[in-house]
């Protein structure tokens, strides 16, 4: 779900923008109330999963606190976690206790008792909801760890990156999602310091940074040169480290690459008038510097010729995108690496 006070049109004043946004909010179970009403804006993004709520909001002024009608909906004890992302200071408060938060900073509330967030001069923030029976399952023991900040910061950076990265690209299906799920619920164990009963801690880590690597490797497929060494600058780890990491799903970059490259292809060529665009125009569109090496990938990729595919209606295909065979796997294969810097 998204939403922006953007959306609403130029017609409205701040007040009505103000309410039209507490509105939206208390649709998902959060009272709203805006301290400074003059040029209001907000934008939501929010991802619900079985078991876990993962949002992101910007806002010139808020306050915020979780419905009595949403706590009472609760089956079993939900951690929130709430973090601030850019703007000024921000405050969370439970149990007559304030915890401040710096830029980057995040702390962790009961979601099943009366909690408040604060950020009277605006800014950027993530919640994530999640199940302690999850977290439980897990092997982890968060009790006792609320309204603290992380005991590992690395660890509560890594799952801040991982839960704005299912916002952007989320997991497909019923096993993408549980598998979401668990990586949120071993990266909150880990960043707050809980005892882990199953030593998981350093394949929590690598499924989540491996996950965040192939969502980049998506989105930057189209650049010229990609490869593991400059993903590996994104997330300060080493060429070698990166071809591991995504060898161990049983894939690597160039095959990502290929794959996004070779899909956007096959979208163009569908939606083309072959009269208006080359086989070789799209080649190199695509990243492609060799248009017989784009004959050859397209043809083993998808069974048909570039040049038979110009123009013609998209139909379905049938093979299933390296990235997403690549993320069920993470589950079954336990990844090595490093701990989160």
């Amino acid at each position: 779900m998204r939403f922006s006070t953007d959306q609403l049109g130029p017609g409205l004043s701040d007040a009505a923008r103000a309410r039209r946004w507490a509105d939206c909010l208390s649709g998902n179970g959060i009272s709203f109330q805006c301290p400074k009403e003059d040029g209001f804006r907000g934008a939501i993004e929010l991802l619900k999963l079985p078991g876990c709520e993962i949002g992101r909001a910007n806002a010139t002024s808020a306050i915020g606190s979780r419905t009595a009608e949403a706590i009472a909906r609760d089956r079993d004890q939900m951690l929130f976690l709430f973090g601030s992302l850019g703007g000024a200071r921000k405050v969370a408060s439970q149990a007559g206790r304030d915890i401040v938060l710096d830029d980057g900073a995040i702390t962790l509330l009961d979601h099943t008792r009366p909690h408040r967030t604060l950020a009277p001069e605006g800014g950027t923030a993530v919640a994530v909801a999640i199940s302690m029976v999850d977290v439980a399952a897990s092997g982890f023991d968060l009790a006792g760890r609320l309204c603290r900040t992380p005991t590992d910061p690395g660890a509560a950076r890594l799952l801040v990156r991982y839960a704005l990265g299912l916002i952007a690209d989320p997991l497909a299906g019923p096993d993408g999602e549980a598998l979401a799920t668990q990586h949120i619920a071993e990266l909150a164990g880990l960043a707050f310091g809980a005892q882990d009963r199953r030593g998981e801690r350093v394949r929590a880590a690598a499924a989540a940074r491996t996950r965040l690597i192939l969502t980049t490797v998506r989105r930057r497929a189209l650049e010229p040169d990609l490869d593991a060494a400059s993903v590996g600058q994104d997330f300060g780890l080493s060429e070698r480290t990166v071809q591991t990491l995504l060898a161990d799903c049983g894939t690597s970059v160039g095959r990502e690459v290929m794959e996004v490259r070779l899909r956007h292809a096959h979208d163009l060529l569908h939606g083309i008038e072959p009269s208006t665009a080359t086989v070789a125009a799209v080649a190199f569109e695509c990243g492609f510097n060799a248009v017989s090496t784009f004959y050859r990938a397209y043809k083993a990729r998808f069974g048909s010729s570039p040049g038979e595919d110009r123009g013609r209606p998209a139909g379905s295909v049938a093979s299933r995108s390296p990235v997403r065979q690549s993320l069920g796997a993470t589950r079954r294969n336990a990844p090595r690496s490093v701990m989160p810097d």
